[in-house]
């Protein structure tokens, strides 16, 4: 799996893995607990920062799209992690009545919500770029760009926007993707004249297997047949072989117009499939 591809994945799993690893049994022993502690904070902030980096540094033919795509689903999949630190800032306010935590309640509540917004500027990353890449490309208009890349910055409201955004991305790329496909077809009017050219042409090669071995045998041919008649003038008193090397020559050109047409349709499914 490609790098670019694995940053926005670990994103997405890294809140649940921190979880677990501050629910790990380690007992009283406040050396493992300080270790693990300091180890989560110093991996959150390098996995955030990658991220934020790859989200500003990817390359792709279809980056606004791929973008979209990431931010979307990583989005999607913080939903229950997010829906976990609400419920726990609600029930840590409700314990600002027990005397002993009215002074590290609040603490707590920021802390949570200090570390949300930093996830979420983390995963926005993807969506803001996607947003400046289109803008930059003219598939999206300003106001578009400016609208969602607030909504980005605000609770929920990024995720609607985030879904918003892509299947705005989604629709640019179909829309250019049949784009693609009439100009091809424009530039080869003739290519859907004969569906049946496929079928033709490997009962060609059924018939001779080795004809596809020697594309100029046309010319050949030819030169062949001209050389025998200056060698053999009486050579045109046997209208059988005349026929027969016409009839050849007739399938030669058939196998040659098929060839040229699968060769053509190859390069347009090559060029009209997407990016990976």
């Amino acid at each position: 799996m490609k790098m670019k591809s694995c940053m926005p994945i670990m994103l997405a799993v890294w809140p649940y893995l921190a979880v677990a690893l501050l629910n790990l049994p380690t007992g009283e022993n406040e050396i493992i607990n300080a270790f693990i502690f300091i180890a989560i904070i110093l991996l959150t902030i390098a996995i955030y920062t990658a991220n934020i980096v790859n989200a500003c540094t990817h390359k792709n033919m279809d980056d606004a799209y791929h973008l979209a795509f990431w931010n979307m689903m990583v989005k999607l999949i913080h939903i229950p992690f997010y829906v976990i630190c609400f419920m726990t800032g609600i029930l840590l306010l409700f314990a600002v009545i027990i005397p002993g935590l009215i002074f590290v309640t609040p603490f707590m509540v920021i802390g949570i919500a200090v570390v949300d917004f930093i996830l979420m500027i983390g995963t926005s990353a993807y969506g803001m770029n996607a947003l400046a890449r289109a803008k930059k490309k003219g598939n999206v208009s300003a106001g578009f760009v400016t609208v969602n890349t607030v909504l980005h910055l605000f609770f929920v409201a990024d995720v609607v926007s985030a879904i918003i955004v892509f299947v705005k991305m989604k629709k640019e790329k179909n829309n250019r993707k049949n784009t693609n496909i009439n100009m091809n077809m424009n530039m080869n009017p003739n290519m859907h004249m004969n569906p049946n050219m496929n079928q033709n042409m490997n009962h060609n090669q059924n018939m001779n297997p080795n004809m596809h071995m020697n594309p100029n045998m046309n010319q050949n041919m030819n030169q062949n047949m001209n050389q025998n008649q200056n060698m053999n003038p009486n050579m045109h008193m046997n209208p059988n072989m005349n026929q027969n090397m016409n009839q050849n020559m007739n399938m030669n050109q058939n196998m040659n117009q098929n060839q040229n047409m699968n060769h053509n349709q190859n390069m347009n499914q090559n060029m009209n499939r997407p990016w990976n």
